[in-house]
């Protein structure tokens, strides 16, 4: 995100809300590629546009492509670190996008009221040999952030 955030001349920051190693649940396991019953490394992050909170951010890593990146600075641009700290670039990524409505937590999380409209995107990215690298299940808010999708047929 703050890539295309940056293109838009926002000033983009990342809060780490938590950074662990949790047990995948089935979907993880099975868009990792993992055998159940794994551990993944979990990334929470708040992400901010100007200042205003954007996006809850959920993200899944295979432990043993990504052992050590939790004590790294998770505040950059989780690609970039991949790139830069692990040598591995994304290649592809497969999205899933939906409208729910905010509850709980994630409302609070996002300043919105319980109800108000949310685009979650639910995506698995690839590298460069097909492998799955990471899941993420992330909730932008609806009223500050628009979507942009390019189809290149060669």
């Amino acid at each position: 995100m703050d890539e295309s955030i940056a293109l838009g001349g926002c000033e983009t920051e990342s809060v780490v809300l938590e950074a662990r190693r949790v047990r995948a649940d089935d979907d993880i396991a099975r868009c990792l590629e993992l055998p159940e019953n794994s551990d993944v490394l979990q990334l929470r992050r708040l992400r901010k546009a100007d200042g205003e909170d954007i996006v809850l951010e959920c993200a899944y890593l295979p432990c043993e492509k990504f052992e050590g990146i939790l004590e790294k600075d998770l505040t950059q641009s989780l690609y970039g670190l991949m790139k830069g700290e692990f040598g591995v670039k994304i290649k592809r990524i497969s999205e899933v996008l939906e409208v729910v409505l905010a509850s709980g937590a994630d409302a609070e999380a996002l300043g919105v009221i319980d109800g108000a409209p949310l685009m979650k995107s639910v995506s698995t990215a690839f590298d460069q040999s097909g492998a799955p690298i990471e899941h993420s299940r992330d909730l932008y808010r609806a009223d500050r952030i628009k979507f942009i999708v390019e189809n290149d047929f060669e």
